[in-house]
């Protein structure tokens, strides 16, 4: 069944090639219609509903070709608060705003509890009691994704049901910056990056990527912000980027940088050689 404001949508399968036609039974809110003769190529139906808290049973009835009935699909809704609506997650000013108003519409939800766990089970933020149906957190820089999960409960502390949220990301998170490319005197290559906080990745890739060719050129599993690799000589029109993996986080990838240029055997040469110029 597919929900939208105002409308409810039967959806079923339809591609047995024995079936006649198909037959809609709808129960909403205790009064019953009958849609028939619908063609066998026909795989959905809608419903005007306006009333927001609805108890609604579909039948789907297949017609045979010897013109027997039998039941196609069936599904039963009783009420909104059982859609699996998750609380609505935004930020701004770097706050963690939540709605769940859309959710608990049809019964007595009276408080709400607030949980806040890490990947790995801490639990950073709670909150119980809450009288409204949206909450604003100030969210601390962390190193790992979290779970956010909404309790409802009742005045006699009837607990209704509970919604989550999974994988919200540190809010202060921007990507990293481009690495910076330089060729060293021995010929190197000479990779800098920077990190936007100090979350330590578990593992940092560098990645040298052209039309055809993607190589990961190096890896290293402590935190570092340079390395130095022997200087791609079939790359002459590059990306270059640098890969963040961190435990309980997706991994990060930076802005690329352009390498571009042919490898210089002799870096100093070649510097003199422009000082010379300049100088001339």
């Amino acid at each position: 069944m597919v929900i939208q404001p105002g409308l409810l949508t039967a959806v079923w399968p339809a591609n047995e090639p024995t079936v006649r036609g198909y037959a809609l039974r709808w129960t909403v809110n205790g009064f019953t219609e009958t849609k028939k003769d619908l063609p066998p190529s026909q795989r959905n139906y809608s419903l005007i509903n306006i009333d927001p808290c609805t108890n609604v049973s579909i039948e789907v009835l297949k017609t045979e070709k010897d013109l027997s009935e039998k039941l196609h699909a069936q599904i039963h809704l009783n009420d909104t608060d059982n859609l699996m609506l998750q609380p609505v997650v935004t930020y701004l000013d770097n706050k963690l705003f939540l709605d769940w108003s859309d959710i608990w519409r049809c019964t007595k939800a009276t408080t709400f509890n607030l949980t806040m766990k890490t990947q790995s089970g801490h639990v950073v933020y709670e909150e119980h009691d809450i009288r409204n149906t949206f909450q604003s957190i100030t969210y601390r820089p962390d190193c790992e994704q979290t779970e956010v999960c909404i309790t409802a409960g009742t005045v006699s502390r009837q607990i209704l049901g509970m919604r989550c949220v999974a994988d919200i990301r540190p809010f202060r998170r921007d990507k990293p910056s481009k690495p910076r490319l330089e060729q060293k005197e021995n010929g190197d290559l000479s990779i800098e990056f920077t990190w936007s906080d100090s979350c330590s990745p578990s593992l940092v890739s560098v990645i040298i990527r052209s039309k055809t060719h993607s190589e990961v050129v190096r890896s290293s599993r402590s935190k570092t912000d340079s390395v130095n690799i022997p200087y791609p000589k079939w790359c002459s029109n590059c990306l270059v980027y640098v890969v963040a993996s961190y435990p309980h986080l997706q991994d990060e990838i930076s802005e690329p940088e352009i390498l571009m240029g042919k490898w210089i055997p002799d870096i100093t040469a070649y510097k003199n050689l422009l000082v010379m110029k300049e100088l001339t």
